[in-house]
């Protein structure tokens, strides 16, 4: 109940599968977004008096992603010096 609002529950079930290989360089991930179609279709109703309003709401959030992604090597972090703070009073 929200004022003089009536809003059905609604929710989405959002999912991911992950696969790692090739030494946990290479991945590929599968999303699937409102996969039971949830949060589609959800009514309002308005009861103020005499004034009556219904309306029905769709959001079209439904998605599926496939990913891979491989991670190259020869990173390495790079060093660096303090800052000089002592020009704040520090």
């Amino acid at each position: 109940m929200q004022g003089s609002y009536r809003i059905q529950p609604i929710g989405s079930v959002n999912t991911t599968l992950r696969y790692t290989f090739a030494g946990d360089k290479a991945m590929i991930q599968l999303k699937g977004t409102d996969i039971f179609n949830g949060y589609n279709h959800f009514n309002m109703k308005v009861r103020n008096g005499a004034q009556h309003l219904d309306m029905g709401v769709a959001n079209y959030q439904r998605g599926i992603t496939l990913s891979f992604s491989y991670k190259f090597g020869g990173y390495t972090k790079k060093e660096s010096k303090n800052v000089d703070t002592s020009r704040f009073g520090l």
